[in-house]
């Protein structure tokens, strides 16, 4: 048996996703800067922790959408830091 998601326009929104979280690493350079290349992976990925389970309680719309931003910026760090870690070895 196969699931299948029908999700109309799936590429156009998980573009607009990342350009969203795009914004928000460009409205915050003052806060992220380089801080990011000096955390480990693990602190990386608390930090992603940390904003997703903050966006699980909160109640407002925008807030929760912000902090899923900063979570998915989080990850794309741990990611960066991943494949440069792969491309060393």
């Amino acid at each position: 048996m196969s699931l299948e998601i029908k999700w109309k326009n799936k590429k156009k929104a998980l573009k607009r996703a990342v350009k969203l979280a795009d914004e928000i690493l460009d409205s915050r350079k003052d806060i992220y800067q380089d801080n990011w290349a000096l955390m480990s992976l693990d602190a990386l990925l608390c930090g992603a922790y940390y904003k997703v389970n903050r966006a699980m309680f909160t109640s407002e719309p925008s807030k929760k959408l912000d902090d899923l931003l900063d979570a998915l910026n989080y990850l794309r760090f741990a990611i960066v830091r991943l494949m440069e870690a792969d491309r060393k070895q």
